[in-house]
């Protein structure tokens, strides 16, 4: 049995390779040594063809540098090697690094290549994350147009009606509130639809 520790901080990573051992007294049962992928011992992957070369130990370097200076140039290869394999590698290899991410700054690095760029492997969930922003985006507007619609043409919004308006987000009610909203004398007509 293997016991591997990955680290991101040299201390940590001096830390872990005592050895570990159990047992009653001076019975003891059990010693481990940890195997340990750090950053004194897991090289910075920066070069493309290294990293397409092995992409799994291009992602290992991308966690064990994750506080490094360097930690955006590994993840920018890191993102663009990915590229060239198959989208459900890659998709697994990104959500792995994106686990092990947490918590660092190197997280937001990731978090916006896999956002802004094109990638064939950004997992299902991120890609749906986006829809539904999208989604919120339109809603948003759209409540902000009937808004100013009936502010336009003199119709008043007490503040009941104002949060039932900004409260929905369901699209198809929207729509209908825009076509009444530009024909309504009254806001209480508004919802008689």
């Amino acid at each position: 049995m293997i016991l591997l520790v990955v680290c991101t901080k040299p201390d940590t990573e001096q830390w872990v390779r005592a050895e570990i051992t159990s047992g009653l007294g001076d019975l003891i049962c059990m010693r481990v040594t940890p195997a340990v992928a750090g950053p004194g011992n897991v090289e910075p992957v920066t070069d493309l063809g290294k990293a397409r070369a092995n992409i799994g130990f291009a992602a290992f370097s991308a966690l064990t540098h994750s506080r490094a200076g360097s930690a955006r140039e590994i993840l920018e290869v890191l993102a663009e090697a990915l590229g060239s394999i198959g989208t459900k590698n890659g998709a697994f290899l990104s959500e792995l690094v994106e686990a092990g991410l947490d918590g660092t700054s190197s997280y937001e690095v990731w978090r916006d290549l896999m956002i802004t760029n094109d990638y064939p492997h950004v997992s299902q969930w991120r890609a749906q994350a986006t829809a539904q922003g999208i989604e919120q985006g339109l809603v948003k507007a759209r409540i902000e147009d009937i808004l100013r619609i009936l502010a336009r043409r003199n119709v008043s919004v007490p503040g009941d009606e104002r949060t039932v308006i900004e409260s929905c987000t369901d699209m198809d009610t929207l729509e209908m509130w825009f076509d009444q909203a530009l024909v309504i004398e009254d806001i209480k007509d508004l919802f008689a639809a």
